[in-house]
């Protein structure tokens, strides 16, 4: 990840307060009811329609007036004050639409928000500005790279405040979520297609439901395009699964694609089949089996699982993945090797955050954080069965509590120690059985 900041959040739902650092894996702990889902879901929601809290005539505000000065300067690079100035307007921006991107998000217009921003921004590779000469004027279109943008000019025309706008949009978009999401203007949209490459994946909860129900679901939300209004009793993340899993075709180039096969060998021991009838048909091969089954005569693991191996052999690249509860269902040796699964995907480039419940894989992140730093890393992992890209350096991990107090939630950020993060929630609630089970053990 190049860019890193933290999301601000006051006022929202159970939420009292929130400040969460975005890292490579960030793992979100705490009871039941206590806003993690909403706390996901709003960040997915964040990274897919934040932007449509750009309006669509350049704004008055100072914050974006001090954007559109430094741009006109024509700088070869986005500077600290020039980075800083773009923060401060897409926060403006955050300010006056939080409460329509919410109830965007959520498809609900009894929910709102307090606050809600993007602070601690930091870049590790300065964005470079490129200004590309033409000889005259056309549709030509912005380009972009890891680490910079081009855009085109025509030397001795006039700049349109219009194409200022412009380019500070796309230019504030690449810098915050560059990493993370969609470009702002995605190829293919003008052309129908319903979603972005590198758009953000969202996994929910109940995986093994979807699976079994999905196909009766997609009527209502198949008409919920990109950029649309939701018109349902889902929230827009779930829509948007719902919608990946009708549609999703498979690519065998997807870079994702042998995490796909690992899952199913080690995990589902059988093959996911697709049959395209409009709306995908899925089934699943037992590995010492000739006939596909359905869901509803498969075990639940593999209706948890199904979703993740469709996506990762999908010929649509995501940028980012939030997985909610990847616990469900599974043994916890089966824990243990999901969460390698995580750590490889994480490895590949790709983002990983997880709700969970599971002291399992709790402690089996850190342990990989552990064992990346061990001093007998390479004797270790041979004897474990490890490989490099299951291994987690510790700074790219985070982890969150969320704490409820007189019926409201405070996020609290771990404290990762050398031996990796301490979970008071998992911890007490073990502390206590414990103690029951001493107490409940017969005399000899």
């Amino acid at each position: 990840m190049r860019q890193r900041w933290s999301l601000n959040i006051e006022g929202f739902g159970k939420i009292r307060s929130a400040r969460v650092r975005i890292a490579p894996m960030v793992l979100f702990v705490g009871e039941n009811n206590s806003g993690k889902s909403y706390l996901v879901s709003l960040l997915w929601g964040i990274l897919v329609r934040g932007r449509s809290v750009f309006p669509k005539e350049p704004p008055a505000s100072d914050a974006y007036r001090q954007c559109a000065y430094l741009l006109k300067q024509r700088p070869t690079a986005v500077n600290r004050e020039f980075e800083s100035a773009l923060v401060d307007w897409f926060n403006t921006l955050l300010r006056s639409r939080k409460n329509e991107l919410v109830r965007e998000v959520f498809a609900t217009q009894d929910l709102s928000i307090d606050h809600l921003s993007v602070t601690d921004y930091e870049r590790k590779k300065t964005l470079a500005l490129e200004w590309d000469e033409k000889t005259e004027p056309g549709n030509w279109r912005f380009s972009n790279r890891q680490d910079s943008v081009r855009f085109p000019i025509v030397e001795g025309e006039p700049e349109s405040e219009a194409e200022v706008y412009r380019r500070l949009q796309y230019l504030c978009w690449k810098l915050i979520m560059g990493d993370l999401s969609a470009p702002l203007f995605p190829p293919g949209l003008a052309a129908g297609r319903r979603r972005a490459e590198g758009e953000p994946l969202y996994l929910p909860a109940a995986r093994s439901g979807f699976m079994l129900t999905y196909r009766s679901l997609v009527s209502e939300v198949m008409n919920v395009f990109y950029g649309e209004e939701v018109n349902s009793t889902f929230t827009m993340p779930v829509v948007r699964f719902l919608q990946g899993l009708a549609e999703n075709g498979s690519s065998v180039k997807a870079r994702l694609a042998p995490i796909a096969d690992y899952l199913e060998e080690q995990l589902l021991e059988g093959k996911v089949r697709v049959k395209k009838r409009g709306v995908n048909e899925y089934s699943y091969q037992p590995s010492e089996g000739r006939q596909s089954l359905p869901y509803h005569l498969t075990s639940s693991l593999v209706g948890e699982l199904t979703p993740l191996v469709i996506f990762l052999r999908s010929n649509i690249s995501y940028k980012s993945v939030i997985l909610e509860e990847p616990e469900a269902h599974l043994h916890p040796e089966l824990q243990k090797r999901l969460t390698c699964v995580l750590s490889r995907i994480v490895s590949a480039g790709v983002p990983v955050w997880c709700t969970t419940h599971s002291d399992t894989i709790f402690q089996q992140v850190n342990n990989l954080m552990r064992l990346h730093d061990h001093p007998d890393r390479q004797e270790l992992m041979g004897h474990y069965g490890y490989q490099e890209d299951d291994l987690l350096p510790p700074e790219d991990v985070a982890a969150y509590q969320f704490v409820r107090e007189k019926g409201r939630t405070e996020v609290k950020a771990l404290e990762r120690t050398e031996d990796g993060f301490a979970a008071p929630t998992f911890n007490e609630a073990l502390i206590r059985l414990s103690e029951e089970t001493f107490a409940f053990t017969r005399d000899e």
